[in-house]
């Protein structure tokens, strides 16, 4: 179940650095829609979120389960799981940004996906503790 989990979380992320990189301009312009941020910043925290799921996708390949990995994609997906509320509820978005605006996805979708990616991490990380599931 283990390397399901993996593959389902690494896959995930991936679909997701690939389409924010495919319509990297539209995603930024997307994203600046609801801010009032730069551009060019946005620009730069697009690029930076697309490096950290490739860096999570890397680690998660290469077998690179200690805690901190876990950590943090635990906590990557709650910050995702955050904005998706946030953008539901008072923004009223119809696309979630989750893969950019290549793929759209509804908020709703997105809320159970990220629930689904912290029941896995969530069992990855139960696992890597060397506990094995009954």
């Amino acid at each position: 179940m283990t390397n399901f989990f993996k593959g389902t979380i690494s896959a995930i992320f991936g679909i997701s650095a690939l389409a924010k990189i495919f319509d990297f301009e539209n995603t930024v312009v997307y994203f600046a829609s609801f801010t009032n941020i730069n551009n060019e910043v946005v620009h730069y925290l697009v690029a930076t979120t697309i490096l950290i799921e490739l860096t999570f996708v890397c680690l998660l390949v290469f077998n690179q389960r200690s805690a901190n990995t876990v950590y943090s994609v635990i906590l990557i997906t709650l910050i995702a799981f955050l904005g998706t509320s946030v953008a539901m509820a008072f923004m009223e978005a119809e696309n979630c940004g989750c893969f950019g605006t290549f793929l759209e996805v509804n908020p709703l979708i997105s809320v159970l996906k990220n629930l689904l990616l912290i029941v896995m991490t969530c069992l990855l990380k139960y696992d890597s503790r060397g506990m094995k599931h009954v």
